[in-house]
């Protein structure tokens, strides 16, 4: 076939290696490693012909078992080996798929604030990317709790602060009710911004002691939900704001269990929330408030 449609990269499994790492690629690789190394022992070790009157039952016995034991060792390490890359690759596969989901679920939103920009609520857009988000660190974080929450960026008597849009599912909905702004000259935003200018991010591995330095704010909801956020991933949405480059919003990747995150994750979480950080742009740009 010349060429072909694709709509999902996840389709490559079934010709990844030429199979050898599907179900019946281990099942074949295991057995030909039992089978032809147990009978390459055996015709080598039982004398040439081995059908000869020097071959007894003794030898025969012995070459069976030595080349039965090497076999199965062989065939174990094979198993396992290929079971493992199996597991890699699939991850591998998903966690791409993931990521251009995020882009995808972003474009399409952009659609949406373009046609009828009176249909798009910033809370909706981010609800809706965040739990892909969340997916896609779950793939990279197996057999964890990962929760996904944004802050953006408002306004109130001439002060800026970082007010939650969104969150997901996993976190307790009765936060909603005392969720606090947090002030743009404290806490982890002033971290970031004099930090690096908004540009970098931070891995919180001990939250207690982040609010004790004044990394993180003691908010109401840390303090009702404590074993809610043990480890948490923080980095800055920056774009433009209409006038200048600022930083729009925070995006928070949580935990519940503890030295779950670390610099691996970090290339993912910015370049996560540099697709973010465009949508919610456009958005202040178009819709001109946060309120919607």
């Amino acid at each position: 076939m010349p060429a072909r449609i694709l709509y999902d990269g996840r389709e490559s499994w079934d010709e990844t290696v030429k199979g050898m790492i599907r179900w019946r690629g281990i099942l074949a690789g295991t057995f030909s490693s039992v089978v032809i190394p147990a009978l390459l022992i055996f015709f080598s070790t039982t004398g040439a012909p081995w059908w000869a009157d020097s071959l007894t039952w003794e030898t025969a016995r012995d070459a069976m078992l030595n080349g039965a034991i090497i076999s199965l060792t062989i065939g174990a390490i094979c198993f396992f080996g290929l079971l493992y890359l199996r597991k890699r690759t699939i991850r591998s596969l998903n966690v791409k798929y993931l990521s251009h989901q995020v882009s995808h679920k972003v474009r399409d939103w952009h659609t949406r604030l373009n046609k009828n920009p009176d249909d798009v609520s910033l809370s909706d857009a981010l609800n809706d990317i965040c739990n892909t988000v969340q997916n896609l660190f779950k793939e990279l974080i197996p057999q964890k709790d990962i929760q996904v929450i944004t802050r953006i960026i408002s306004e109130k008597d001439g002060e800026l602060y970082y007010t939650t849009v969104s969150r997901t599912g996993g976190l307790s909905p009765s936060r909603t009710k005392t969720s606090e702004p947090i002030s743009a000259d404290s806490g982890l935003a002033r971290y970031l911004r004099d930090r690096s200018e908004g540009k970098g991010a931070i891995i919180c591995n001990d939250i207690d002691k982040s609010i004790q330095f004044n990394i993180l704010t003691n908010t109401q909801n840390h303090k009702n939900y404590p074993q809610e956020i043990k480890n948490l991933m923080a980095v800055g949405l920056n774009a433009w704001d209409g006038t200048d480059e600022n930083m729009l919003g925070i995006l928070f990747i949580t935990s519940k269990n503890i030295n779950v995150f670390g610099p691996k994750h970090i290339d993912c979480l910015g370049g996560v929330a540099d697709i973010i950080a465009g949508l919610v742009s456009s958005i202040i740009i178009k819709k001109g408030n946060i309120s919607e």
